[in-house]
């Protein structure tokens, strides 16, 4: 599949993703763990380890070994709308996010921390 802006899971640039998502690009994400599951492909046993993001659509599975609890493998969901087309770095996604989350402060009139608390 080609990369381009007409894909479901690709976007051009970082100001086309969603809050969500670009929280999750900034700052990682914020993993819930869900049921963990026995499962024994071709006789090898592994434990299944589901986790959901709180903030964005993406899935992590995780397949452990029961005796050592060693990580096997490892496989995320393909997300729509989470890859970004416009080389970009955390840089970039850090200070879309900030300028998201000021600009939604402006909005609400909420007040800006003074220099004391900022340090507190």
């Amino acid at each position: 599949m080609s990369r381009t802006a007409r894909s479901k899971y690709y976007v051009q640039s970082v100001t086309d993703l969603s809050d969500g998502v670009l929280r999750c690009k900034a700052y990682g994400h914020s993993w819930e763990q869900g049921p963990v599951n026995r499962f024994s492909p071709v006789g090898r046993e592994v434990w299944v380890v589901k986790l959901r993001c709180t903030s964005c659509p993406k899935v992590r599975t995780d397949y452990v070994e029961p005796g050592t609890f060693e990580l096997d493998n490892r496989h995320y969901t393909k997300v729509p709308g989470f890859t970004v087309i416009d080389p970009t770095d955390k840089t970039d996604l850090r200070e879309e996010a900030i300028r998201r989350q000021r600009a939604r402060q402006l909005n609400r009139d909420v007040p800006v921390l003074s220099e004391r608390q900022q340090s507190a």
